[in-house]
């Protein structure tokens, strides 16, 4: 029996399985993150997740977005890219974002999430005042 010997595949396919183990599985969602004079907005790409499967909290000025896409049934695929599982990002929040303002909605695969700014006071003027100056003796 005569075997073609392709050992540009071979080679790919050693590569591929001797990295298959220290590969890093867990994922991270792509977002965009954008500000007008108002708000702060982050977009993430969710797709495949259903809203039930997405967790969003506020604490201590950090926000949190956790979810899971889960796969629907157990297929045994020749090659897959995409992810599944669970993923957590999470972002600090400017001192200018006001953290009991929070809102966000889920369209289509796409988690926008809407922080409003603090609203600035106006600035007050501060008087100084003298303080009368004792001479001591000696």
């Amino acid at each position: 029996m005569l075997v073609r010997w392709k050992p540009f595949t071979e080679m790919l396919s050693l590569f591929e399985d001797s990295w298959k183990h220290s590969i890093d599985t867990s994922w991270k969602p792509l977002v965009d993150i954008r500000e007008d004079e108002n708000n702060f907005y982050i977009d993430m790409e969710l797709p495949g997740i259903k809203r039930e499967n997405v967790k969003l909290t506020v604490k201590d000025n950090q926000l949190t977005v956790e979810g899971e896409r889960k796969s629907e049934e157990e297929i045994d695929y020749y090659k897959s890219e995409r992810y599944y599982g669970s993923f957590v990002r999470s972002f600090i929040l400017p001192a200018s974002a006001d953290s009991e303002k929070v809102e966000a909605s889920f369209v289509d695969g796409l988690l926008t999430i809407n922080i409003a700014k603090k609203i600035e006071e106006a600035s007050k003027q501060i008087e100084i005042k003298i303080r009368g100056s004792t001479k001591r003796s000696l």
